[in-house]
């Protein structure tokens, strides 16, 4: 599951560093991809309440919403639907909270749900 996460977060930022070498077909492609699976409700209904006592996968987990909001992924409409669903459910702020408070047992790595709140504009 870790290493999953991981790969999100890897894929993520390459696209990032890569995106202008994508052509329309890939970034096609990707959206589709995307929205064949919810993503962010495997991250916050399935992954994070699943694995409370792993912090290394609840950082991870953190990392992998980051990394979708800031992304390439991001512009993508039903991606971002997405994500305010989970957000006007409560469920992102619910797992973030858990993660910071009582999940992620290193304290530098505690910053992590910060970050993703930050950059979905949302307190927890």
């Amino acid at each position: 599951v870790e290493a999953a996460l991981g790969c999100i977060v890897a894929t993520c930022n390459d696209l990032d560093k890569n995106g202008e070498m994508l052509t329309e077909s890939d970034i096609n492609d990707l959206k589709e991809h995307i929205n064949k699976c919810d993503i962010i409700a495997v991250i916050v209904t399935k992954i994070m309440p699943k694995f409370t006592t792993e912090s290394s996968i609840q950082e991870q987990a953190c990392l992998a919403l980051e990394a979708l909001a800031k992304s390439t992924y991001s512009v993508n409409t039903e991606l971002i639907e997405l994500f305010k669903h989970y957000i006007n459910n409560g469920l992102i702020q619910k797992q973030l909270i858990l993660a910071r408070d009582e999940r992620i047992t290193n304290e530098r790595n505690k910053a992590y749900p910060s970050r993703v709140a930050r950059v979905l504009d949302i307190s927890i």
